[in-house]
């Protein structure tokens, strides 16, 4: 609340006190525009901040939120920093899945902006908007999400908001419509953000790969496979020329000691790119589809670590995307034999088979790990940030279905752990023709105690449909009693482990159909790890699930003194890579 005209201590400027850096301080209060400050309350106030600002830039969202609500409760701020500390308040709670919270943040924001002299902050009423607008769409309401990002858009088209807000709104417009079926009201909006993505960052760049991802799931809403099969091709041909250069910077020893640089770069081409090129014609995506304005506007290049450390929660920019949806590995020394396809599982992502990948294209195997939709990458795209597992199965179609046109006389695996492991288990149940073999680890639905029952979250998911409950504690801790793989693992920022109501629902249902798809399994073979001491998933699970699989060629090893992990995070041994690259090499040539 504000001071009553008889304190006589004064309102204490953010600025008045702070001096982290040009960018943390921009926009701040006017030093001149406050008296200066008692110098005890001056320092705490510094301190505070300080804190705050350094917790939200390590994602310690817990502390810049509880920093943030102390300095609310100071009645010494001006009316312009509280201003700043509600919004920054409700970036904090956003971030931590709390979006009821974060929407009290943002009002209170909204609200102390309207006692200001209109246009005192301009830049941070657009913010407001389309913070609330993210917020609301995440709490379901996408009527009223949709309103909030017309507004801000209607805002940069006046010159009343940066080129970051109109780009998050048109992202969360475009999905605003999408996830409500609107797909034709989506599709100027996301030809625009692919517009504006390929003329500001370059039609080889990472984001312009994903906007036209994102573009390709549009066009095959409306039925126009044409299209959305030329979004895609360029979209693979720039993710996987992504990895091509990432590993030619990993190989570059090589160069001069046992290839030149044209011979690596024939062979990363030759296996991590193919016969895919960049030349679809890819005319049908208009010039600004959506706003009509041609001479700005757009994402800016940066380097995102830069770019962070000095972003302020009140001016929070556009996510850049900087992974591709999948990740490969190969070692251009060693002839290829095969390919293995690689699916997380639960709160992973796609580098969790980082040191399996590389493990394995040593004795001659393509790698290739992809996101499941809802983790990883995918957790920046708003409308494709929910948890997914049947759009997941889409997408391990359409890419296996371009590797095996590209490896025709290679086999091809899929491997997958714990929700990967039903993932891939639930894939070649439909798509057995596409793949030589399944190598699925834990993937029973059998857990110990039961999500909500141990992790205590039912009150909190039977709210509503999008609230979000952590099951952080209850994963990490009974997938491993690692001290050292806890902390990496929940340290990972690109890990999750927020789900809904609606996203639990979803999930389980998906993992009932296990032993229905494993019954359908005629013919692929199919070995099965397990680990005995696994704290998650029970391991009869796996024994039952193993006999439902119709086909005569399966195994089921089970590890004695391994726990819930057997591939991810490096956590396999010698003794399971040869099960694996022997049964592998057993199977390459299998009659299905």
């Amino acid at each position: 609340m504000y001071l009553s005209a008889s304190r006589a201590v004064k309102k204490i400027s953010l600025a008045a006190a702070l001096l982290i850096s040009a960018q943390s301080t921009a926009g701040l209060s006017s030093v001149a525009a406050a008296a200066a400050p008692p110098k005890e309350s001056g320092k705490q106030i510094q301190h505070m901040h300080e804190a705050a600002i350094g917790a939200y830039h390590t994602f310690n969202y817990e502390k810049s939120l509880a920093t943030y609500k102390e300095l609310l409760g100071l009645s010494e701020i001006t009316p312009d920093d509280r201003v700043k500390i509600a919004t920054a308040a409700g970036a904090s709670a956003f971030h931590l899945g709390r979006y009821h919270d974060a929407l009290k943040y943002y009002t209170h924001a909204d609200k102390a902006l309207s006692n200001l002299a209109p246009g005192s902050l301009p830049d941070l009423e657009a913010e407001i908007i389309c913070s609330k607008g993210e917020t609301i769409y995440e709490i379901g309401n996408r009527k009223k999400s949709a309103e909030q990002f017309l507004t801000a858009i209607n805002l940069w088209k006046e010159r009343k908001a940066t080129d970051d807000i109109l780009m998050r709104s048109l992202e969360g417009l475009g999905a605003s419509y999408f996830h409500d079926g609107k797909y034709a009201e989506a599709l100027p909006l996301y030809q625009e953000l692919a517009w504006r993505d390929g003329n500001t960052l370059g039609n080889e760049s990472l984001q312009y790969g994903w906007s036209l991802r994102i573009l390709s799931d549009v066009y095959k809403a409306l039925g126009e496979m044409d299209k959305r099969t030329a979004c895609m091709e360029r979209s693979a041909w720039i993710f996987r020329t992504w990895n091509k250069n990432k590993q030619l910077t990993e190989h570059s020893d090589l160069i001069g000691a046992k290839l030149s640089r044209e011979e690596l770069i024939k062979r990363l081409d030759e296996r991590l790119v193919g016969s895919l090129k960049n030349d679809q014609n890819l005319s049908f995506i208009p010039e600004p589809a959506y706003t009509q304005v041609t001479d700005r506007g757009g994402s800016v290049p940066y380097d995102p670590v830069v770019r962070r450390k000095h972003m302020v929660p009140w001016e929070r920019h556009r996510i850049v995307m900087t992974d591709p949806a999948g990740v490969q590995w190969t070692d251009p020394l060693v002839p290829m034999i095969g390919v293995i396809i690689c699916v997380p599982g639960f709160g992973l992502q796609h580098n969790s088979f980082v040191e399996f990948g590389k493990r394995m294209a040593k004795v001659g195997y393509l790698v290739i790990s992809y996101d499941v939709r809802g983790f990883g990458a995918y957790t920046a795209l708003k409308a494709r940030h929910h948890i997914d597992l049947l759009k997941t199965l889409d997408d391990l179609t359409t890419s296996a279905t371009l590797l095996k046109k590209e490896f025709p006389t290679l086999p091809i695996f899929i491997l997958g752990e714990s929700m990967g492991g039903s993932v891939a288990l639930q894939f070649v149940a439909y798509h057995g023709a596409l793949v030589d073999g399944l190598i699925a680890a834990v993937p029973s639905a059998q857990r110990y105690g039961g999500w909500l029952a141990s992790m205590k979250i039912g009150l909190d998911l039977l709210a509503s449909p999008d609230q979000v409950a952590n099951v952080k504690s209850y994963l990490v801790n009974r997938a491993t009693t690692n001290s050292g793989l806890r902390e990496k693992w929940e340290n990972d920022p690109e890990s999750r482990f927020t789900i809904t109501s609606k996203e639990l629902d979803a999930y389980q249902s998906f993992l009932k159909r296990n032993e229905e798809c494993a019954r359908m399994i005629t013919k692929t073979p199919v070995i099965m790890f397990q680990g005995l001491n696994d704290l998650l998933i029970r391991p009869e699970g796996a024994i039952k699930l193993v006999r439902e699989i119709s086909s005569t060629d399966k195994d089921l090893i089970l590890i004695g003194k391994s726990q819930h992990l057997l591939f991810e995070q490096g956590q396999f041994n010698d003794d399971i890579i040869s099960q694996v690259t022997n049964w592998l090499r057993m199977h390459a040539r299998s009659e299905k």
